[in-house]
């Protein structure tokens, strides 16, 4: 059951989406969440403490890549897939609250880019695990792990945008982290192609 704090966080991501920063009130955000204002700043002294909050709670992060399913290198081109996919949809439910960030430096708060970093890290992680147990040619694995990350972030908006025009997203993720998940596995396992 979700908390208070939770109801704020969803209504606040909701409202600013819609109305912009600027364009929401802490009283619109109370409503919607279902909660007085007084309760509102009791939780929150400002609607700058709230959405340097949202920010860091949206932003993606290594536990968002559930790690057990993983193979451990038994079918590569699963784990990549499994990477891409899951990064893809990160970006796609980040994206609104990234936007309204980039057009208010004065929370554009950098260390939440410590989460991403840390999504990155842990993905050059296990491509440097695959490579020390002989599944995986060596490589610069933080470079292919960066490019994954902003891959699945410019590929995040066309599937935003396809959705739009009646293409599923789900779809859009699935072939599109199938096509990147082949084409990784072959060229770092040195498959022939």
């Amino acid at each position: 059951m979700k908390d208070t704090k939770s109801w704020i966080l969803d209504a606040a991501a909701m409202l600013f989406t819609q109305n912009g920063y600027n364009g929401t009130t802490t009283r619109a955000i109370a409503e919607l969440a279902g909660v007085s204002e007084s309760t509102f700043f009791r939780i929150y002294k400002s609607k700058d403490a709230l959405l340097t909050d949202l920010l860091y709670i949206m932003t993606p992060g290594p536990e968002d890549i559930p790690m057990k399913e993983m193979t451990n290198g038994s079918d590569i081109e699963k784990d990549f897939e499994l990477f891409l996919y899951y990064n893809a949809i990160l970006h796609i439910r980040h994206l609104p609250v990234f936007r309204l960030a980039m057009h208010l430096d004065e929370v554009y708060d950098m260390s939440r880019f410590s989460k991403i970093k840390g999504l990155v890290s842990q993905m050059a992680g296990y491509f440097r695990h695959l490579q020390e147990i002989g599944f995986l040619i060596e490589f610069d694995y933080e470079s292919l792990a960066e490019h994954i990350n902003a891959l699945s972030m410019v590929k995040a908006s066309e599937f935003i945008t396809g959705e739009i025009y009646g293409v599923p997203m789900e779809q859009s993720v699935r072939a599109f982290s199938k096509q990147y998940a082949e084409f990784f596995a072959i060229l770092l396992t040195a498959k022939d192609m």
